[in-house]
């Protein structure tokens, strides 16, 4: 420890901020009996302090911008879209995604969050909207349909392969039946 004086401030530094971080996402732990046995139902109070740890990064990493504004651009645009897709340009299941919107010429917007102006910030309200900050996430006729493998109506990727996604993209108007 002599050779390293600052780790322990940095550790100090680090727990700090990360509890700092689930007192902002608003995590409580859920109040139990004195005597509750132990089981695995304590599992997903875990998942949501992970959750709303990263929510609460996301959040930093936006910075100040208006909340409402932004919300409400989303949601216009969410509504104003027959298909829209979130999505990051290096994001691998962003690919997948948009492969197979493209392989059954599925009409489309594509928001890549890591290049528009305020990515950040809408990837925060993204997030308040579909309840996970990952991407990519998909939006067929103003329906939250998931990311590529899950969320929502179960992905574009398990949608496809059922044959439920190419009815659902006719049905919002954003494939036209080919001749």
């Amino acid at each position: 420890s002599t050779l390293f004086p600052y780790t322990t401030l940095f550790r100090s530094d680090l727990m700090m901020s990360l509890a700092f971080l689930v007192a902002a996402s608003g995590f409580q732990l859920p109040a139990t009996p004195a005597r509750a046995p132990v089981t695995r139902a304590a599992q997903p109070a875990m998942l949501d302090l992970f959750k709303n740890v990263i929510q609460g990064i996301s959040k930093m990493q936006a910075g100040d911008y208006d909340e409402a504004a932004v919300k409400a651009a989303l949601e216009q645009q969410i509504a104003n879209r027959p298909a829209i897709v979130y999505t990051t340009t290096t994001c691998p299941f962003c690919k997948k995604t948009t492969d197979v919107l493209d392989k059954l010429g599925a009409m489309y917007t594509n928001i890549d969050l890591d290049v528009v102006d305020e990515g950040n910030a809408k990837r925060v309200e993204l997030a308040n909207i579909v309840g996970r900050t990952s991407v990519p996430a998909l939006f067929i006729g103003g329906t939250y349909v998931g990311g590529c493998n899950d969320g929502g109506l179960g992905g574009a990727l398990p949608l496809y392969e059922r044959g439920e996604l190419a009815p659902m993209l006719t049905k919002a108007g954003a494939l036209t039946s080919r001749i």
